[in-house]
């Protein structure tokens, strides 16, 4: 059974928790930055305000939820080229 120092603990803990991911959230979401993250496949997982306002897209619609249909079309093959390697550069060891 857990003492009271320790349920202590693990609320402020979780409470940390919290406002680390409400000012993280804060950040992300107002900076004057695109900030996004993708899946391996190139999918959004995540598009931030600013990038909604520059690209004039609402990423979760569906038909612009591919990194690929931002990019110019001569710049594609460079893009996918560096996509690729990081995802290498960033595989686990087998």
């Amino acid at each position: 059974m857990k003492n009271e120092k320790q349920i202590t603990e693990h609320r402020q803990a979780d409470e940390a928790l919290i406002d680390s991911e409400e000012r993280y959230r804060t950040i992300v979401e107002n900076s004057n930055d695109m900030i996004w993250t993708l899946d391996t496949e190139g999918k959004f997982l995540f598009f931030n305000k600013r990038s909604e306002q520059i690209s004039d897209i609402n990423w979760r619609t569906g038909w612009a939820n591919r990194l690929a249909l931002l990019i110019i079309k001569e710049d594609l093959p460079k893009v996918i080229d560096a996509f690729q390697k990081n995802l290498e550069r960033q595989a686990p060891a087998i």
